[in-house]
């Protein structure tokens, strides 16, 4: 509930601004979000690293709008006046003053759809997934979002970056529950963890307006009221014991504030595209359908969203975003910044109720008319059948392969390809979906403003005799696998990455 921040400005030997990383520190940070950017699923229309950029950008933005109220302001030139370091810890709840903090929720925004499926929680619990299982039906792609990170963060290739993050145990442990606690905010789905916070934002924001009324008055707890709301045991406390829990109080309500207000911040974020102009709205808005729309088709969704798409927008925007837009406004610390959000959502929305039919209509016309072009230009042999669903199913490889995505340019397409398969590289120019070729099948993704495909093997069926007498460099040869396929896995598949594979007699780890 509560995530206790520094209850003073922090210390800071040195300006910001002046601070210099090595270059070992500045390569790790480059290859951290490289990998975190190959662990985001291209496949996925919205929930991509493209998301997951724009969802940095806006944190960033928000953070660095942090105010210190009107005061703060000199109208005379339009500037903000060079804030107290105390005055801007004090009326931020020390979010302004502590750089752990800030950096956490831009990290936070960076790997909150890490490995994200495509699909929402209730389907991932509703296929049994082993994620699903594995955190209890309960934030599955948040919690597995976490953990990818936090391991890889936590590996040996990433000391030094580790070092300019936390110093000490207790900044570890803040540091984990500042990036955990965003990283759930962006679950609003689960219902208890929805009413737990809304709870919360009434103990903290809703009582707000009466504690400062009470203030007005008098001061809120006198010592000499004080004893009304301590119990019997307590009335042998002296004034300075009194001051002492006093001071704590407040120390509780402004952490759990600042809790409040960063799960705001990346909740806002998250969904920063409703709150920006309209051209911006619609595109996002068009490939959360498209992502949508696709795992219907795919029977991965019960539901066809299309067919309710123009009044769950409208029901999202005043049931969430609006109200999460004058949210933003009460927390009191974003400035400008909220006013500016507010406006854009209501504007949003008006807009959505003239023109929202007819985006749906060209939603669907657009990913009809995409997918059926592909379908059209590829050799049937290219064709998924459900009929072959069976074939595939009945195959059991001794050898499971966990195929990595590889994209490549259409250049280099052709060479990529074996020579049955070449043929066809020029009929994968655009759209994405799934096909089947022989005894593969493929999911192909292809921006059509661009050059570069997503190609990826999936379930490739491999007969390898789990005899003991086959050596380890055999089978790192894959001598019974075909030719062809083993030269796409070793020489494509794999590059940066590894095939594990286990049979009756060997374990090992084939590194390409």
């Amino acid at each position: 509930e509560i995530i206790p921040l520094p209850n003073r400005v922090a210390n800071m030997q040195a300006d910001p601004s002046s601070i210099m990383l090595g270059r070992e520190v500045k390569a790790e940070i480059e290859e951290y979000v490289r990998t975190i950017a190959s662990l985001y699923r291209d496949s996925n229309p919205f929930h991509n690293f493209s998301h997951a950029s724009h969802v940095v950008q806006s944190t960033v933005k928000l953070l660095s709008r942090i105010v210190v109220g009107e005061d703060a302001i000199n109208y005379r030139n339009m500037t903000y006046k060079k804030a107290n370091g105390d005055t801007l810890h004090k009326t931020t709840y020390g979010i302004a003053s502590d750089p752990l903090t800030q950096f956490s929720c831009i990290l936070a925004a960076l790997i909150h759809d890490v490995d994200h499926s495509g699909v929402p929680n209730a389907q991932l619990i509703k296929e049994q997934t082993a994620i699903a299982s594995l955190y209890k039906n309960q934030s599955v792609a948040e919690q597995n979002s976490i953990d990818l990170s936090w391991d890889l963060m936590m590996g040996p290739q990433f000391e030094k970056f580790r070092s300019c993050i936390y110093k000490t145990r207790e900044e570890l442990d803040r540091f984990r529950q500042l990036l955990i606690n965003a990283v759930l905010a962006t679950d609003i789905v689960d219902k208890e963890l929805g009413a737990f916070r809304k709870n919360r934002w009434n103990k903290a924001f809703s009582e707000k307006e009466q504690r400062r009324r009470r203030r007005a008055i008098g001061p809120m707890i006198s010592s000499n009221s004080f004893s009304s709301i301590m119990s019997l045991d307590d009335l042998t406390m002296t004034d300075q014991q009194i001051e002492q829990v006093k001071q704590e109080k407040r120390m509780e309500e402004k952490n759990r504030m600042a809790t409040i207000v960063i799960e705001h911040l990346i909740q806002a974020s998250d969904v920063c595209h409703t709150m920006q102009h309209w051209n911006i709205y619609v595109k996002w808005n068009e490939r959360l359908f498209d992502e949508l729309y696709g795992a219907f088709l795919n029977g991965r969704a019960e539901n066809d969203p299309s067919t309710r798409w123009y009044e769950g927008e409208i029901g999202f925007f005043d049931h969430y975003i609006i109200p999460l837009a004058h949210k933003l406004k009460e927390c009191g610390v974003f400035g400008v910044s909220s006013d500016e959000y507010l406006k854009y959502a209501q504007a949003n929305r008006k807009e959505w109720t003239i023109r929202g039919r007819e985006a749906v209509a060209r939603y669907m016309s657009k990913y009809n008319a995409k997918n059926s072009s592909m379908a059209k230009r590829l050799p049937a042999s290219l064709i998924s059948l459900d009929e072959k669903k069976e074939d595939m199913q009945s195959l059991s490889p001794k050898i499971p392969v966990r195929m990595l995505s590889k994209r490549v340019v259409q250049d280099d397409f052709d060479d990529m390809m074996s020579d049955t398969e070449a043929e066809h590289a020029d009929d994968l120019l655009d759209g994405h979906g799934k096909a089947h070729d022989g005894d593969y099948d493929y999911d192909y993704d292809h921006d059509h403003n661009g050059d570069r495909i997503d190609l990826r093997r999936r379930g490739i069926p491999m007969e390898i005799s789990a005899s003991g007498d086959r050596s380890y460099d055999e089978l790192v040869r894959l001598n019974d696998v075909d030719s062809e396929c083993a030269d796409f896995i070793v020489k494509h598949i794999t590059i940066g990455g590894s095939t594990e594979f286990d049979d009756d007699d060997s374990v090992g780890t084939i590194d390409a």
